[in-house]
């Protein structure tokens, strides 16, 4: 999570840090369950955290996002190895970089 939010802090506009989260496992499989992670927040100058979530579902490639207390936030405990490398193509083509 800390490098993503590094990673993706270094694109002009974006700010983003690593918050204490939870995630529902299965999907909401298992409802009431939840494990501890780490969370990134992210925003973007001039960008609402609902469009910026359109806009990377729209991305290519695209990535889901979801928007939790006025912010997005990505849930990096499920990616694998290269998706940080995908998810920041996912934003730069969001913000039309």
């Amino acid at each position: 999570a800390e490098a993503l939010a590094v990673r993706l802090s270094s694109l002009e506009g974006v700010s983003a840090e690593t918050v204490d989260a939870e995630s529902e496992p299965g999907s909401g499989a298992a409802p009431g369950e939840y494990l501890p992670t780490y969370a990134v927040r992210v925003e973007v100058d001039g960008l609402s955290p609902e469009r910026l979530a359109a806009r990377l579902r729209a991305a290519d490639p695209p990535t889901f996002a979801r928007v939790h207390r006025g912010a997005l936030m990505l849930d990096p405990r499920a990616l694998l190895p290269g998706d940080d490398d995908r998810l920041e193509q996912s934003m730069r083509s969001a913000l039309g970089r």
